[in-house]
Order: C-alpha cells, then sequence, then structure tokens
C-alpha cells in the first residue's frame, strides 16, 4: 500500500509528529523549537503560530524530510572533512 505523503524517514517523521504532540497545547514555535527554526517553518510555508494540532500529515512529512535532508548533508560534510583530514595527517599506508 502506498502511503498518500510518503516520508523520506519514517522514524524521523516519527520523531516529529511525537515531539510535536508532547506540547501539544503550545504553538510550533515551542513545540518544535528544538528540531527547526522559525525560518524553516516559514519557508515551508508552515505558520509557526499554529498548535501542532492544526497540521496536516503532509506538513510534518515537509517538516520531517527537511530534517532528514540536512541530516544527510551533515553526514556528507563530516565525511568528506573526515577524507581531507586524513590526507594531510602524513599518514601513509605505503
Amino acid at each position: 500500500t502506498e502511503l498518500p505523503y510518503p516520508a523520506k524517514d519514517l522514524g524521523t517523521l516519527q520523531a516529529v509528529v511525537r515531539t510535536a504532540f508532547n506540547a501539544r497545547r503550545k504553538t510550533l514555535r515551542k513545540a518544535l523549537g528544538g528540531l527547526v527554526t522559525v525560518e524553516q517553518l516559514q519557508a515551508l510555508g508552515i505558520n509557526d503560530g499554529l498548535r501542532p494540532e492544526n497540521l496536516s500529515l503532509a506538513d510534518y512529512v515537509s517538516i520531517a524530510d527537511l530534517l532528514t535532508a540536512e541530516k544527510s548533508s551533515e553526514q556528507c560534510g563530516v565525511q568528506g572533512a573526515k577524507g581531507i583530514a586524513g590526507d594531510v595527517s602524513g599518514d601513509s599506508h605505503d
């Protein structure tokens, strides 16, 4: 069965939804403040003054996909930095 709004990473989607609904009577700005910035929410077209129960599934998938993309780019950056550091360190395995 195909999901109506497939997320890139279901674990991230679960974490976003759980975090939001743990602070359900707060605004998204407060509930998701540790995960996303106000600017990121606005870039996704999501009003940071809404409460978690006012978002659609598509909104939650958008937030989760943004976080997944950021996590992927950070991991690539770290791996790239390690590769460069390894080359500069002078360690030779010849």
